[in-house]
């Protein structure tokens, strides 16, 4: 496995970027990424507490303690503030993953993906924000990059980092068996936590973290 250091697969400035394709402009000094960081807070916890419907422009500024023109100033809609808060739960989780093999050293890639599964689950639990606006199907399954499935972009995203990692990735079979196991393990965290809002179902995520590996490992080489 390759020597590396938390942080690699994205740094600030990378998150930043990633982040800024739903910026009208990007935030130069520390109070506009606060107020930045605001209507995104905002918006999130609307979604949370009324629902995604309930969180017009106007609702999210008023949460956000914000002018609708400062809103308006960084997002062209409801949909672009969604959009920059998916992205930013991927980059924690993507940040997560990437500590969480550092500190184990996994000897296997889809060892690594698996637990990155269970790190999924564990950010769910902590944050209702990050379980209901999740990677943005919230809004729309093709939210996170234009014409692409957010779980295709969450997979590339686990990819790469993979690729850094363990030197494979890139290659047709484990990238299929990353985005089918993104795609399951998905819907079957949804599941779960429709049946135990708080904690998610024990019984269905055990299921789904067999399923998660199952298909990790089918993907490994022969």
């Amino acid at each position: 496995m390759n020597a590396h250091t938390p942080g690699q697969g994205g740094g600030e400035d990378d998150r930043a970027a990633r982040r800024g394709v739903a910026l009208r402009r990007e935030p130069r000094q520390q109070r506009s990424r606060e107020r930045v960081e605001r209507i995104l807070d905002a918006a999130v916890d609307l979604a949370v507490r009324e629902g995604y419907e309930a969180a017009t422009t106007t609702r999210i500024a008023q949460h956000a303690g914000v002018g609708l023109a400062t809103l308006y100033g960084f997002f062209t809609d409801r949909r672009a503030i969604f959009r920059a808060a998916s992205a930013r739960n991927l980059e924690a989780f993507a940040d997560r993953v990437d500590q969480l093999v550092t500190r184990v050293g996994f000897e296997h890639w889809w060892d690594a993906a698996a637990a990155g599964f269970d790190e999924y689950v564990r950010m769910s639990r902590a944050d209702p924000g990050f379980r209901v606006v999740s990677f943005g199907g919230v809004a729309d399954e093709r939210l996170l990059t234009e014409g692409r499935r957010n779980d295709e972009v969450v997979a590339d995203r686990l990819a790469s980092l993979i690729a850094v990692r363990f030197g494979t990735g890139t290659d047709e079979r484990t990238r299929t068996a990353l985005l089918t196991a993104v795609v399951a393990g998905d819907a079957l965290v949804k599941l779960a936590f429709e049946r135990d809002p708080v904690e998610g179902d024990p019984a269905v995520l055990t299921e789904a973290r067999r399923v998660v590996q199952g298909i990790l490992e089918r993907g490994a080489p022969g």
